[in-house]
């Protein structure tokens, strides 16, 4: 509403329609003095830090990836232009607007490149998803065949987890909005990243951010970066697919106790449970 107001102002100031805009500002209870004032300091829905420490946060990978998780004890950051969603580190359509108007397009558009250039250069981007329970949406999204897995820790756990890391990290939850009507400031390369459009509001995604200096870093594949983490300080528990065949769970036991010498609490999903009168017996 602020970047709107914003700018039906300079339309008015142009065309000379003052009292229609006064009547506007009247309307929504805002004082025409107030309005650049409001522009400068409003950073739209901001970063929404309030959560349950003991939130349950998951990340879902197929069978492939969990070995390489064991192998490796690496997570891996993905860098942000590699993500399927063509919006990412957009700005709103309302927030180009108002810049535009202020600023020119041509001035506008080389300072939001050399913006996510740089982000795609030095942000690596780890996605979880937020939930209590198991998603059956979740699983079908993140795996293409039955034999995956869901590693589930805690907000607090991912956190502690993060800080003994040797890297900077800020954790927040996404906020979805619609990208015509809700202004952004592109006042910092990270703020774009922690808003996506309401279409994908059922990832419930939890981000953790870090920057890097790529001439530096030890790890970098495939563009990512792979980070040391101790994964039994990490994860709470272990979910297998409920697609996925009934050996696979003491199969991935004895791979992650035996092969790998991590001590994990796996279980078969609940998904996969059937109603009391269906069992028989």
């Amino acid at each position: 509403m602020v970047a709107t107001l914003w700018r039906k102002r300079k339309e008015a100031e142009a065309t000379g329609a003052s009292a229609s805009f006064r009547a506007l500002c009247k309307h929504n209870q805002i004082q025409i003095s107030k309005i650049d004032e409001m522009v400068k300091y409003d950073d739209g829905l901001g970063f929404n830090r309030i959560i349950n420490p003991e939130q349950k946060v998951w990340r879902y990978m197929d069978f492939a990836k969990f070995i390489d998780l064991l192998d490796s004890e690496e997570l891996y950051f993905t860098r942000p232009d590699r993500f399927e969603d063509k919006f990412e580190g957009s700005l709103s359509h309302e927030a180009w607007e108002m810049l535009r108007l202020n600023q020119g397009e041509a001035e506008v558009t080389n300072r939001v490149n050399m913006l996510k250039n740089s982000a795609y250069k030095h942000l690596r981007i780890s996605c979880w998803h937020m939930n209590d329970s198991e998603s059956i949406a979740m699983w079908k999204l993140y795996l293409t065949a039955n034999d995956g897995v869901a590693i589930q820790t805690t907000f607090k756990k991912l956190e502690s987890v993060l800080q003994m890391l040797p890297y900077e990290f800020m954790l927040y939850p996404v906020s979805y909005v619609n990208y015509d009507v809700n202004f952004q400031n592109a006042d910092n390369m990270l703020k774009p990243f922690y808003f996506k459009r309401n279409g994908f509001v059922h990832e419930s995604e939890l981000r953790a951010i870090t920057f890097i200096n790529t001439t530096k870093v030890e790890k970098i594949v495939d563009d990512g970066l792979k980070i040391k983490v101790p994964l039994t300080e990490l994860i709470e528990n272990v979910y297998v697919s409920p697609h996925a065949p009934f050996w696979l769970l003491d199969l991935i036991t004895r791979i992650s106790n035996e092969r790998f010498g991590i001590e994990l609490n796996i279980l078969k999903s609940r998904l996969s449970e059937l109603p009391p009168y269906s069992r028989g017996g």
